[in-house]
């Protein structure tokens, strides 16, 4: 059975540019889960049944079921949604499954996610639900049982770009519609719904968000650097 653990998180160090925070899940409890470097911003982490572990420095282990961590903040004032950003996160999946999702952000209606591809279990994807619907997929499958690193980036608002990389390798561009508005909180680990079938399966670290669009370069520096401690 879930449990709740509730945290009011803030710090001030910057690792890239434009980055807002990170949440590095170093911490040795869930209660601790708040082990952040950013701007200085309060959020309020839930952890839901996420098991914390210290392998690889620091992650949370899903069940696939109803674990969830949510991050919950006002994100006007420190972070556009509906304009600019880059969202990195670590993931490892112990089956594929379709729709199963690592990170999502929604209004209650729009949303941006990623996660394993609705039509192809072997596959991850980024997308944007807006009055359209924008979505990346990679261009080859991403094996279940080994650490992959993904990168979500946003460009602009209405007839924007979403674009994705795992492992470095950038995948193709596709144009979105209006963005999804800054009203709500993020979900790592599950869709913003409630709804348990699209829980992850595996395990998830470093989670970070910054604005503006990272570099290629950017994205290579924290791919090597997390690969340093995976697999």
């Amino acid at each position: 059975m879930s449990t709740a653990v509730t945290t009011t998180t803030s710090s001030s160090t910057t690792l890239v540019t434009g980055m807002v925070h990170m949440w590095n899940f170093a911490a040795d409890s869930a209660s601790q889960a708040d082990e952040i470097t950013g701007d200085g911003d309060n959020f309020t982490l839930t952890v839901l049944g996420a098991v914390h572990s210290s392998d690889h420095g620091g992650i949370y282990k899903y069940d696939g079921l109803d674990d969830e961590i949510k991050i919950n903040g006002t994100h006007s004032g420190f972070i556009d949604f509906t304009s600019n950003f880059t969202v990195s996160v670590w993931s490892f999946a112990y089956v594929a499954v379709r729709s199963h999702t690592i990170w999502a952000m929604s209004d209650g209606v729009d949303r941006y996610l990623v996660g394993r591809t609705t039509n192809n279990k072997d596959k991850l994807y980024a997308t944007a639900w807006d009055s359209g619907y924008t979505s990346i997929e990679t261009d080859s499958n991403v094996s279940t049982g080994v650490w992959h690193h993904i990168v979500f980036t946003h460009t602009g608002t209405a007839g924007g770009t979403v674009g994705l990389y795992v492992n470095g390798t950038n995948q193709t561009d596709a144009t979105t519609g209006q963005s999804t508005s800054n009203s709500d909180g993020m979900t790592v680990g599950s869709r913003t719904d409630e709804n348990d079938t699209f829980d992850w399966d595996g395990e998830i670290d470093t989670l970070i968000i910054t604005t503006g669009i990272l570099s290629q370069a950017e994205v290579d520096v924290l791919y090597l650097n997390g690969a340093a401690t995976k697999n």
